[in-house]
């Protein structure tokens, strides 16, 4: 497996938007409060130009994250824009029961390509409509080491909430 991960001989076909995601999460508050988890995602198209996905995540002081999208996309087999519409929600629980419970609309947008024939770059904003939200902006990078399975990197941020995850994708 390491001789393959830097070998960089197996390559990512096409860019899809047909994949399951699982890693890894880390989230600070404000740069005063952290926690990390796991999350997992899919993303499954419907057609050449309309996808939906969907994505939960299971964090430490029982926080738990949702969000469900329609999305649209634009471009070619190397790189395309995309937008997306939907759903976000995230729940607080305590061992006294659930603290508090928001379901909001999410609005995300941004370019993803394949730089080399092994590396997937993924730029982009989202905005969530909750109280006292900004924008959030991200980059992740997926490495593959074979046609359809890679590992990704991913670093987010806004005024009040930055993020990383490490996660394995793949494509389906």
């Amino acid at each position: 497996l390491a001789l393959t991960l830097l070998s960089g001989s197996a390559a990512a076909a096409e860019l899809s938007f047909n994949n399951f995601t699982a890693g890894y999460e880390q989230l600070d508050f404000d740069c005063s409060s952290d926690c990390d988890g796991f999350g997992v995602g899919v993303s499954a198209e419907l057609s050449d130009m309309f996808f939906v996905s969907g994505a939960a995540a299971r964090y430490e002081d029982s926080l738990n994250a949702y969000s469900a999208t329609l999305g649209i996309r634009t471009g070619g087999t190397q790189y395309a824009w995309y937008g997306e519409l939907g759903l976000a929600k995230a729940t607080v629980s305590t061992p006294f029961g659930r603290v508090s419970s928001d379901s909001e609309l999410l609005i995300a947008g941004g370019i993803r390509g394949l730089v080399t024939p092994n590396l997937e770059l993924d730029a982009g904003i989202a905005y969530v409509n909750a109280d006292d939200a900004d924008p959030t902006v991200g980059v992740t990078g997926t490495w593959y080491f074979t046609d359809t399975v890679g590992v990704s990197l991913g670093l987010s941020g806004g005024n009040d909430l930055f993020g990383g995850g490490l996660g394995l994708r793949v494509n389906f």
